[in-house]
Formats: structure tokens, sequence, C-alpha cells
């Protein structure tokens, strides 16, 4: 069925590619309707059932395994959501929305949603079979979603973390399969957390932009394993309630998406008023930490060095927080689960060591820790990145040679002790003193895969990091700088290669 909007009129003629389609779809019966009629459904293909006009949906195979469930919204409430019982990501048709307004910016960018973040309707499975027995549907949809719901956006469905929103490996993954990440020989890690809003997002052209928490690098990280563009914003402008926590020292929600593009236009609307700072103002110096790029992969490295000198011409110019915190935050669940199944719930390995470790620091320890990463924080705005001066920070962001998902690292403990932010990186900036993070793809090198045997390519990618709620202007800046330069891209491929 076919319903056809046409104010005033009641026939149409059709041309040779109406005809065409019109014999393709085969439709049963085509109404046309008075298109100033009040309450309208939008135009498009619908499907007649018992129930009344059903919209069409495409659906589309997750091939990466990057979905914990599609989801769609129920009949009679668009705030509400339901897993339908298909093997696939039913998709709507961006026919019926309308388009983008002032009001709703994102109307026509479809998202998908880390499974630790609650919607409406929908289990919040955490990706452990434990969690997901426990806890039935969700009876409000987490505040930040919500915002991007009533933007506009459209959610298609629930994507694969580590559990608790932690770090692990592919190989550490138990209740559910790691997702895999598109680049390459397809057999390469999709690094941590935020696993299946990367994949998805570097994978499949229907989905525009997915959402994922970030502790320190769980989105910065898949973005350069999948050569996304990314956006961790200035901590603390994110309403955090409907998440599971790792640290709320540390957490926050980011995004991932192909384009500067989408990245501005997603971060202007759901960010909105949130950025204290003057959008308008520009960063006006360059800093670059030369001796935290050591690189074995000299392309790699020689990719970098030229990134950061176009740009500088362009301008002209944690452990025991999270480890604490997440423990003491698991205490609900495991509480819940014993006292309805008389058991410990199990977890993967990583997480159970993770909380182990957690376990054994005591207040003090922590109160400690916290006082640290003040002193860190005073540091670091007073005399690095201090708004006055308003300095771009480039930092190094994921890996420069392969990591293949079925890598053994170990036991839990060995495995384990390499993801919790042990030591001091380039990873401790961003969530220390809460500054936005932004990841760029800027290029891809060649490798020889062990899976494939022949040459393959993966991602290359810079972080570069602004002052406290100077998130607009760095991302402003660098699209500016994108669209400017012949020798980067404003957006990037799915598939394979992130670029042609």
């Amino acid at each position: 069925m076919i319903i056809a909007a046409q104010p005033h009129q009641y026939a149409a003629a059709f041309d040779k590619p109406a005809k065409d389609s019109w014999d393709c779809w085969s439709p049963q019966r085509v109404v046309a309707i008075d298109g100033s009629a009040p309450n309208l459904p939008p135009s498009g293909p619908y499907f007649f059932s018992s129930t009344g006009l059903r919209q069409a949906y495409r659906c589309y195979p997750d091939t990466y395994g990057a979905f914990v469930t599609p989801v769609v919204p129920s009949a009679n409430d668009a705030n509400h959501f339901e897993v339908p019982e298909v093997a696939c990501v039913p998709v709507p048709s961006r026919l019926y929305f309308e388009p983008p307004s002032a009001q709703r910016p994102l109307s026509d960018l479809r998202v998908a949603v880390k499974d630790v973040i609650d919607l409406k309707g929908v289990r919040t499975s955490n990706c452990c079979r434990a969690y997901d027995t426990l806890y039935g549907p969700k009876a409000r949809t987490a505040p930040c979603l919500q915002a991007l719901l009533d933007l506009g956006a459209i959610v298609v469905g629930k994507t694969k973390t580590v559990q608790f929103a932690s770090g692990a490996h592919p190989i550490d993954f138990f209740d559910v399969q790691c997702s895999f990440n598109p680049r390459g020989d397809g057999y390469q890690s999709p690094s941590m957390s935020s696993v299946g809003g990367a994949s998805a997002t570097a994978g499949y052209e229907w989905l525009d932009f997915a959402i994922g928490t970030d502790t320190f690098g769980s989105v910065s990280f898949p973005a350069a394993a999948a050569g996304l563009f990314s956006l961790r914003p200035t901590w603390g402008i994110q309403d955090l309630d409907g998440i599971i926590a790792v640290s709320s020292m540390l957490d926050t929600v980011g995004f991932f998406t192909r384009s500067i593009e989408v990245a501005c236009r997603v971060s202007k609307a759901w960010l909105g008023n949130k950025v204290p700072t003057d959008p308008s103002a520009r960063p006006s110096k360059l800093l670059w930490p030369k001796d935290l790029f050591p690189m074995d992969n000299h392309v790699y490295e020689q990719a970098m060095e030229t990134f950061v000198d176009r740009l500088a011409k362009f301008m002209k110019t944690i452990a025991r927080i999270q480890l604490y915190d997440c423990y003491h935050n698991g205490r609900p669940f495991r509480d819940d689960y014993r006292a309805e199944f008389g058991a410990q719930p199990f977890v993967d390995p990583v997480i159970a060591y993770k909380w182990r470790l957690g376990e054994k620091l005591t207040r003090g320890e922590y109160d400690t820790a916290v006082e640290e990463m003040k002193v860190f924080d005073e540091f670091m705005l007073e005399d690095v990145m201090s708004t006055q001066s308003r300095p771009l920070l480039v930092l190094p962001v994921g890996l420069d040679s392969t990591s293949y998902r079925d890598q053994y690292f170990g036991s839990a403990e060995e495995s384990g002790s390499q993801v919790q932010g042990y030591g001091f990186s380039s990873l401790v900036f961003p969530p220390l003193v809460g500054m936005p993070t932004f990841v760029i793809p800027i290029g891809q090198y060649p490798y020889r895969s062990r899976v494939s045997g022949q040459e393959e390519f993966l991602p290359m990618c810079v972080t570069i990091t602004g002052s406290k709620g100077e998130d607009f202007a760095t991302l402003d800046l660098m699209q500016d700088f994108l669209e400017s330069s012949p020798d980067y891209k404003t957006a990037v491929l799915t598939g394979k290669e992130a670029f042609l």
C-alpha cells in the first residue's frame, strides 16, 4: 500500500521511472489523500494490517556483530521501544521524518546506543548474561539519550560493550562475542569498551553515528581502531543518570561518526548551551609533546608530523579512581543478584579481576588519588591548557601496528592489568583534566595480514584536545582546517578501508 499526499488533487500522471517502480513494487492499493487534511501519517510506503497502517522498515544484516539487539518504537508511543523478533536491524525510511529544523536538527540521523545506556522499554544487558537476567526492561530513557530523541535522532539499536564499560581484549569476551572491526583484514581488535558503536559506524552506511561512554579512552581508542571521527566532550556537561557507571570522576558520553560535518552538527545540537565558553573564539596555540610520540611505524610517525606541521601553519602561530569506583558502583548489581538467585553472578574474568583490585583499595587511598587528580588538573589548566591562551594539545591515539582479535595477552590478571590505567601515558590527559578530545582520521598505513595473506590497510588517527569548554571551538577549527586542506578528508568510508 502506498499513501500519496497530494493537496487538492486526486490524480497524478506516472512518468516512466515511476511506472517502472510501480511494476517492481506491485502494490495492491494506492490511496491519494488531501495533503492539507489534519493528522496525516507521513508520506511513504506502508503495510496495512489488522492493527492499522504500519511503516515499512528495511532489514540490514549485522555483518560485523556490532549490535546486542535492534529496537523499534512502539506503535502508540514514539518514546517507548520494543525489540523486534528479527535476525537483522530494521531501519525506517528517512521519508517518514521531517527535514531538519531548529527544533529537531537531527531528525534525519540514525543513531546506535551503547548497551550501558538505558532506553525505555528495552533491557540494558551490559553484555552480561547475569545482569540481563536480573533486571527487566527500563522504565525511562537516560536523559542524555532522551535529549537526542527530542532533537529528532532515530534510534535503531543497542550496541556491544565490554561488561561494565571497562577495558578488555576481544579474546576476553565470554558472554557475548566481541564485535568485528571492519578495517583491514576484518580480524583486527576494535579496541575497548564502546566497541559495537565504532564497528557499526565504520561498517554500515545506513548508520549516521553512535554514542558510547568514555572513562579513559573507551570512545577515543575504538575511533582510532576504526578510523572514525569522535568526540569525548568536556567532562561534567553530560547527564550520566540512567547509565552504568565506571567512575563519576571520569565518565562522560561521546560519539562516533564518519564525517566532520556530522560531528559538528551532533555536538552543537546535543551539547547545546552546556558548553560554557564562547564558541566563536578560536584556539591560537598548538602544543605537541613529541616525547609522547615514539613509534616503530615510520609511515605513521611521518603522517603525524606532517599533520601537526600543516595544522600549525593553518593556525599561525588514573587507575585507583576508576578501579575503586567500578567495584563500588557494581555492588548493587552483585547484592541484587545474590538476593534474587542466592549466588554470585558470573562476569567476564577481566571484570572479576578488576573488582578484586577495587575491593582491596581503601577509602583513604581513593581520597588520596582524587587529591592527586586535582593537583594535576590545576597544573594542566593553569600552566598548560589555560583558557586565556586557548591552546590545542596534539596527542597520539590508537596502535601503530596490528592487534589481532585472537591474540592472547595472558591470564585475566596479566591481560587485565594492561587496561586499568596504570602508569602515565597520553591516555590520562583528557579524563584527568576533563578536556574535550576529538579523534581525527588522517590516513592509513599498509601491513601484511597473517589472516588474508595479502597487503591490507589500517587507519591512522590523531587526537586534538582543547581546553575545558572549548568543544565547539575545537570542532569548528578542525572542520575549517580539513575543508581547506586538499591532503585530508572530511569524511571516511565504510568497510575495509577508511580512505580510497
